[in-house]
């Protein structure tokens, strides 16, 4: 059973990508398993085996395997780097607001239970709730206890009621019997008893159908105020807050005293159970899982604190995060103090810069990043990232030296597929100036690519010039001038391509927000691309809600109507908090409407 659970834990501790959905925007989850009760809709992706930091299934670092960034997920790196950068929660508010859950906990343990000691955790509930980490959470649940007191007291007045009903119908018919006992049943009087029978017949037929419609309205009741429970107890354990969790199962089973604690549930809310633990959805399944993902929370800190003291702040970060993607509302994970929780924040962005060093195929300079991040962290492993890097720079090399073979036996083809693999591999390799400008000095070829360049920078083709540039790389070695303007093009052409490729992984993911903004901003500075010009019409097609907001907002501001453009702004910031334009779109208007708030206007 221990296995079981285990394995549920695991499938909720990959629910980061579930709340970093937005609202108008929704992505396509890699295994999605939401609920059917109201108001999950934002777990709609609750299991993502693609976990920033690490792979839960395999207990493999995705990150070490340069696939996948940790930051790359926009509102999970907006979450963790909250979390880094806040204070620890050992303040006395904190302090005094764990003494009331645990005071509610300790009186509502299962071998204290009585109504005195539900009385008395009932009152703590609003008390709890004035504190700001409850998020009125314990204000939810004294709510739902309350209805379900008054439910109860409503099934309280049904069983009188049907109780009375049932002396009714008694007495109704004994009345038939003494009737129909002082009747002779000769035929004379036979007319005369059924119209004597007929009031007591009918007032019987009217008294046992109001005796089942108290039964079922009595039965109904029970069964909605239960549902009701239920959902919100569900809501809780998909919020992680499992405390709540741990104190709404108590009151269910003090509540509803019937033995019956299966959760009424359907579809993908049914199959987490089925499929994630193997265990049947009940109230004691959320229970045991609740105390379980407590537990390993605190081992998972207390593991993340002793490989931080030894300098392993690889195996640190992967216990940090599952801590956080687990437990972010538990005390072990708040009360961590934000030193010790910085460090994993410089060993994340060390690695991170690493990663997008490999990516680029930059290896000069990843090679002096993995000395960085073996410098912060002992236990990280060189060889992975070193044998690709050795194997890169090999290989770049051996192309060079097929490019010269090549050149000196006039194979000016083979010369340019050479160095086209050879740039591939190793963009930044610094022996490809030196054997182009070798090669190409010595053949008619130069002259033929600086005339071409020229061409395509006049009708400013600059995709040509990309396709080729490889081979005008080496026609402009020692032409400062023409060397400076394909720089330049070269530059601004690998600009728009990784503001392209950045938009598609965006939109990979699911975020097409971040990716039409990527491709907008792209846009303002290099409106004549066609490609870029394309992706963003498509994009601005998928988006389209947040983008007519933004042209709203710039058009207002254009127009000078300041307050109305920030306005809009403020409104595409809140459909999409990391959204860039907004931001700089609000500090410019402020800066505008209130100069005073300027640095410079200060006095």
């Amino acid at each position: 059973m221990k296995r079981r659970i285990y394995i549920g834990i695991c499938l909720l501790g990959t629910c980061i990508q579930g709340w970093a959905q937005t609202e108008t925007e929704p992505s396509t989850p890699q295994a999605p398993l939401a609920t059917d009760l109201g108001g999950f809709a934002a777990m709609a992706s609750l299991v993502d085996t693609n976990h920033p930091f690490y792979h839960i299934a395999s207990n493999v670092s995705t990150w070490s395997s340069l696939d996948l960034d940790p930051f790359d997920n926009q509102l999970f790196q907006v979450r963790f780097e909250k979390y880094i950068n806040a204070a620890a929660a050992t303040a006395k508010e904190d302090q005094e607001y764990q003494q009331i859950i645990r005071a509610i906990l300790d009186t509502m343990a299962p071998h204290r239970v009585s109504a005195k000691n539900i009385s008395t955790s009932f009152r703590l509930l609003p008390r709890a709730s004035h504190y700001t980490i409850d998020a009125h959470l314990s204000d939810g649940i004294a709510n739902a206890v309350y209805s379900v007191w008054l439910a109860q007291r409503n099934r309280h007045r049904l069983t009188r009621a049907r109780k009375d009903l049932e002396e009714e119908r008694s007495r109704l018919e004994w009345n038939q019997q003494m009737a129909s006992r002082n009747q002779s049943f000769d035929t004379n009087n036979q007319a005369s008893l059924i119209l004597r029978m007929q009031p007591f017949v009918q007032r019987l037929g009217e008294v046992n159908s109001m005796m089942v419609k108290t039964s079922v309205k009595q039965e109904l009741n029970e069964l909605q105020t239960k549902l009701e429970f239920q959902s919100f107890l569900l809501q809780l354990f998909f919020q992680r807050r499992f405390q709540h969790v741990l104190i709404s199962t108590r009151f269910y089973r003090h509540l509803f005293g019937d033995g019956d604690t299966a959760l009424k549930l359907e579809g993908s809310s049914k199959a987490f159970f089925d499929q994630g633990t193997g265990l049947p959805p009940t109230v004691t399944t959320l229970d045991a899982i609740a105390n379980e993902i407590m537990r390993d929370v605190e081992e998972a800190v207390e593991a993340y604190l002793l490989l931080l003291e030894k300098d392993e702040l690889e195996a640190a970060t992967r216990q940090l995060a599952q801590a956080f993607s687990l437990g972010e509302y538990l005390p072990p994970v708040r009360a961590l103090p934000r030193e010790t929780k910085r460090k994993v924040l410089a060993f994340t962005q060390t690695a991170g810069r690493l990663r997008s060093a490999m990516r680029a195929h930059d290896f000069g300079k990843a090679e002096s990043l993995c000395q960085s991040v073996s410098e912060i962290a002992r236990d990280f492993d060189l060889a992975g990232p070193l044998a690709t890097i050795r194997t890169a720079q090999a290989a770049s090399n051996m192309q060079l030296a097929k490019a010269k073979n090549a050149g000196h036996s006039g194979d000016l083809e083979g010369v340019e597929k050479a160095l086209r693999k050879a740039t591939e591999i190793w963009p930044l390799n610094p022996e490809l100036t030196n054997l182009t400008t070798e090669v190409f000095n010595a053949s008619d070829v130069r002259y033929q690519a600086l005339e071409d360049l020229d061409q395509l920078l006049a009708d400013k083709n600059y995709r040509r010039i990309l396709d080729n540039q490889f081979r005008f790389a080496a026609a402009v070695a020692g032409d400062t001038n023409r060397q400076a303007k394909l720089n330049i093009v070269l530059s601004t052409i690998r600009s728009i391509e990784g503001a392209i490729e950045r938009s598609k992984e965006f939109a990979k993911r699911g975020d097409t927000v971040g990716a039409w903004e990527n491709a907008e901003l792209a846009h303002r500075e290099h409106p004549e691309d066609p490609e870029l010009n394309r992706l963003r019409a498509n994009l601005t097609t998928e988006a389209a809600s947040f983008a007519q907001i933004i042209h709203t907002a710039k058009d207002l501001e254009n127009r000078e109507e300041d307050a109305a453009s920030l306005a809009w702004y403020l409104k595409a910031q809140r459909k999409y908090p990391p959204s860039h334009i907004a931001r700089k779109g609000i500090d410019r208007l402020v800066l505008r409407i209130l100069p005073e708030s300027s640095p410079a206007g200060a006095p």
